[in-house]
């Protein structure tokens, strides 16, 4: 997806994390002067995999910017991927999500529970995220958990961006339960050494729950392979 107002992204990127970490769904912001980032989308497409033989592009132009269209064409055309390209008028949001709704873009394998119980065995997983921001089980299960998986081993806890002063307190105390913690920023503050310490697993953060699950799929992953 490209030329779509730099607003759009955002959520589309907290949507479609696992997609994007895979490479499945490339976003390319605008760049100036409100124009798609033709650099970029020119490096993008020489770092397709080999296996990729098409791609469905969605651009948002506008009606004298029909150029635009030719120049993706002409792109795509030298990287030798058979291209369908989809025109937006409007560079808003919700046609864009229900399109990439509707295209079912594969999400990551699913885990396999005797391998996760052997990793974890009897831990817990903390999860917090800040009130308002997306949460945890949706990036657990577009990540390939299971229902059955989320429920056995994360525990999600939804903090107010507003009133975090304790949360050092609240973490420690849950450390007492949960040996590995998942914390997405976003509306609160990072992580201090303190607040790691409580916990005797793995700690990963990042802005947003999406991205801190890629992160913890990739070690588990890695720790699979160790016990095949």
């Amino acid at each position: 997806m490209l030329g779509f107002f730099n607003e759009v992204y955002p959520e589309i990127e907290r949507e479609y994390a696992a997609q994007i970490d895979a490479k499945i769904l490339l976003c390319i912001r605008q760049g100036p002067p409100n124009m798609p980032d033709f650099s970029l989308l020119s490096t993008r497409l020489h770092q397709l995999p080999r296996s990729v033989d098409s791609l469905v592009v969605l651009l948002a132009t506008f009606r004298d910017k029909a150029w635009v269209k030719n120049k993706v064409e002409a792109m795509t055309a030298i990287a030798g991927v058979k291209t369908e390209i989809i025109i937006y008028k409007n560079a808003g949001y919700q046609k864009l999500v229900e399109d990439i709704a509707s295209m079912g873009l594969a999400i990551p394998d699913a885990i396999n529970m005797e391998g996760l119980r052997k990793i974890l065995g009897e831990d817990k997983v903390l999860c917090v995220s800040a009130n308002g921001r997306p949460k945890f089980c949706g990036a657990l299960k577009r990540n390939g958990f299971s229902e059955e998986a989320v429920a056995a081993f994360f525990v999600e806890r939804i903090v107010s961006s507003g009133k975090n002063s304790n949360l050092l307190s609240v973490l420690s105390e849950a450390g007492k339960s949960c040996q590995h913690l998942l914390y997405a920023y976003d509306g609160l503050r990072t992580l201090s050494p303190e607040a790691k310490a409580s916990f005797s697993g793995k700690c990963y953060e990042a802005v947003t729950a999406g991205k801190v699950v890629i992160v913890f799929r990739k070690w588990l992953d890695s720790q699979m392979g160790e016990k095949c």
